[in-house]
């Protein structure tokens, strides 16, 4: 009768080695990548033309799925950008838990379904309002907050670093910090 061992204590088995910046991250890697041009792109449109940075709900249905997808790359401001980017990064490693295939499904159908839940409670909410006064916000940082849920439950907490050589820290607490 063979009996398994005990899981260990040690957190060196939850360190992920090393692998440069965006290693073994692909989809990471794109999104950091885009989401960095988009906004800039954006952004400079947002210069030279009045175009406003929010939709209303009335346009929701002729930008269809698509519309919602592409949000996911292109921040409105220098901030959002700056957060946005730094979180992608900070993915990277359950992208690499993961695997790329089965990040980019998880988070493209939670990204969907937060889009509808989101939607259907502006509808519920506001049912005898006019559907052109009322704003519905794309950003970035929505795929951002399903991907740190996966990130809290696939990446254990360990510290990693000290915060003034007194208080312990681990990459959840920056990410947090970040967040909020």
């Amino acid at each position: 009768m063979s009996t398994t061992p005990p899981p260990t204590n040690d957190m060196n088995v939850y360190i992920l080695q090393p692998t440069g910046m965006f290693r073994n991250a692909p989809f990471c890697k794109f999104w950091f990548i885009t989401t960095i041009i988009c906004s800039i792109i954006k952004m400079y449109m947002n210069l030279q033309t009045s175009q406003r940075n929010t939709t209303v709900l009335a346009e929701i249905d002729a930008y269809s799925v698509l519309h919602m997808i592409f949000s996911t790359f292109t921040a409105v401001s220098i901030p959002e950008l700056t957060v946005t980017s730094l979180c992608i990064y900070f993915l990277r490693n359950i992208e690499r838990r993961f695997g790329t295939r089965r990040f980019m499904n998880v988070l493209f159908i939670s990204l969907l379904l937060s889009h509808g839940i989101h939607i259907s409670i502006l509808k519920f909410l506001f049912i005898h309002y006019d559907p052109g006064k009322i704003f519905f916000y794309y950003s970035p940082l929505t795929a951002i907050f399903i991907a740190y849920f996966n990130y809290i439950l696939e990446v254990p907490v360990f510290a990693t670093s000290m915060i003034f050589d007194l208080l312990p820290a681990s990459d959840h607490h920056f990410i947090l910090i970040l967040l909020s």
